[in-house]
């Protein structure tokens, strides 16, 4: 259970992170 919830945490942070960089990938150019 507790290793499900790290993989859990540890996808969302990583969905996050591409949603964000493409996101803001148009200010950075």
């Amino acid at each position: 259970m507790r290793s499900f919830l790290g993989n859990f945490v540890l996808q969302t942070i990583q969905q996050t992170n591409i949603i964000v960089s493409v996101d803001f990938f148009p200010y950075f150019k």
